[in-house]
């Protein structure tokens, strides 16, 4: 095989085209955040492929973007109107994205097991043990949302934690890892209206979010969703020892 073509697009900007080649924290939360709301695209016309990196937040996209020691723009897609096949109609929300063009990259995502258009294919990759917690944050802040509920004597009574994919396969093998990393009760995939999803409560939410947030990259990730989990911990000191 001969040596890949550098030619194309934003392959021409610098970043760090050896970053998906070794295992490390960030690599993995930036993995664990392409395998949701990411995209590896072989754009045969122009003889490039592009890695793309999508958010509603441009902060988490400012931090994937400096740990890549990349200068590419970061970009802006205004609301559209949105119509899915099952149900009404929306605007959607403003998104933020950036995209790498580079062969070397992405050969090394496709041995990684991401593929284009993967959304109902992706199965989850061979993570090494002590970088699961990186990856599980960066999928998280792509596709997964927490939220507190259930006000008494203002303290919130609940917590949730929920994963989101296009692929039930992805969430049953990241929801029976997560069993295994935590002893967790469950990890039962359920069928949302246009997705699938792992849902958590109380404990076994509450072990999931301290697994995510105790390692030493706790500000690689995206502050809301991390600000929740804080938040409650403040109002329910009891809820610390997991």
């Amino acid at each position: 095989m001969g040596a890949l073509d550098p030619r194309g697009g934003s392959n021409r900007i610098s970043c760090n085209q050896d970053f998906f080649k070794m295992w490390s924290p960030e690599m993995s939360y930036v993995l664990g955040f392409l395998y949701a709301d990411g995209d590896i695209v072989d754009a045969r016309s122009s003889r490039t492929q592009y890695i793309k990196f999508t958010s509603k937040d441009r902060e988490i996209l400012e931090k994937i973007r400096f740990v890549l020691n990349s200068s590419h723009s970061i970009r802006t897609r205004p609301p559209r109107p949105v119509f899915p096949e099952n149900g009404k109609g929306y605007i959607s929300s403003p998104l933020f994205y950036f995209r790498i063009g580079s062969r070397r990259m992405y050969a090394d995502l496709l041995k990684l097991g991401l593929t284009p258009n993967k959304s109902k294919a992706i199965r989850l990759p061979n993570v090494p043990d002590n970088f699961f917690s990186d990856f599980t944050r960066g999928y998280f802040d792509g596709d997964g949302c927490v939220y507190s509920e259930g006000m008494k004597n203002n303290k919130p009574k609940k917590i949730s934690v929920i994963f989101t994919s296009g692929s039930p396969l992805f969430l049953k093998e990241l929801g029976n890892s997560l069993k295994n990393f935590l002893h967790l009760k469950h990890n039962k995939v359920y069928i949302s209206s246009r997705a699938f999803q792992l849902r958590y409560r109380m404990m076994d939410t509450l072990k999931i979010l301290h697994f995510m947030y105790s390692t030493a990259l706790t500000n690689l990730c995206l502050q809301r969703k991390r600000e929740i989990y804080h938040t409650y911990l403040r109002k329910r000191p009891d809820a610390r020892a997991v």
